[in-house]
C-alpha cells in the first residue's frame, strides 16, 4: 500500500487574510442573512462628525485657554 503523507493544515486556504486564517472554521462561516436595516444613515455620520468636531473644538479651546 503506497500511502502519501500529508501534512496538517490548520488553516483555511480560502480565507485569505492572516487574522481570518487563523480563526476556525465555525468562526469563518457567513451567514446569508444580514440585516441591513439597523445600517447608519448618512444623517447620523454627518451628526457624528459634527459631534466630534464640536467636541475636539471645546477639548482644544479649554486646554489652550
Amino acid at each position: 500500500m503506497n500511502r502519501k503523507r500529508r501534512s496538517l493544515v490548520l488553516t483555511s486556504e480560502s480565507a485569505r487574510h492572516p487574522f481570518r486564517m487563523a480563526l476556525p472554521a465555525s468562526a469563518q462561516e457567513t451567514h446569508g442573512d444580514d440585516d441591513w436595516s439597523d445600517a447608519p444613515t448618512p444623517r447620523k455620520h454627518w451628526r457624528d462628525m459634527f459631534n466630534t468636531y464640536v467636541a475636539t473644538f471645546v477639548v482644544m479651546t479649554v486646554f489652550l485657554a
